[in-house]
């Protein structure tokens, strides 16, 4: 069975994440998700509740064969813990994307052994959803509908 695993804050999960994951499922078996949160980034804190994100993303997923997890470890530590090694996925949106996470796909290739495959998306960001909504704009072009509700109806808080 060949699985994919994807990792992010998905803080929110976007259209640009739901195209990478669909694009992901047309090549694997079977997907992980892994909500998770850069222990290093100890400065920033969630802006939307992952358990909420968690659970609107199940429900965009419910018919597809993946999984969707909470995690606080690092990429790396979560699959040291799993029995296979998985391939991991990381979407592009622009050039800069690409050199970072080449540049990191090599380093866990040569000390871990794993694979990346990088799927080109569009240059939607968590980051430009919320400030958007902080500037008032309307975002709903830009999520799922499940995860619009969340958005649009929990202020941007810490969870």
């Amino acid at each position: 069975m060949k699985i994919c695993f994807y990792y992010g804050s998905f803080d929110p999960f976007t259209n640009g994440h739901l195209y990478v994951c669909t694009e992901a499922l047309k090549k694997f078996d079977k997907l992980v998700i892994s909500i998770g949160c850069n222990p290093l980034k100890i400065y920033r804190r969630r802006r939307f509740n992952k358990h909420l994100m968690e659970k609107a993303m199940k429900e965009i997923f419910k018919k597809n064969n993946l999984n969707i997890e909470l995690t606080s470890r690092f990429l790396i530590t979560i699959l040291k813990l799993r029995s296979v090694n998985p391939i991991i996925i990381r979407g592009i949106r622009n050039n800069a994307d690409y050199i970072y996470e080449k540049r990191l796909s090599i380093i866990w290739n040569k000390l871990f052994g794993l694979k990346t495959i990088f799927i080109k998306g569009n240059n939607i960001s968590s980051t430009m959803i919320t400030n958007k909504l902080k500037a008032g704009e309307d975002v709903s072009s830009f999520l799922p509908k499940e995860i619009f509700e969340i958005v649009t109806t929990n202020s941007l808080r810490d969870s």
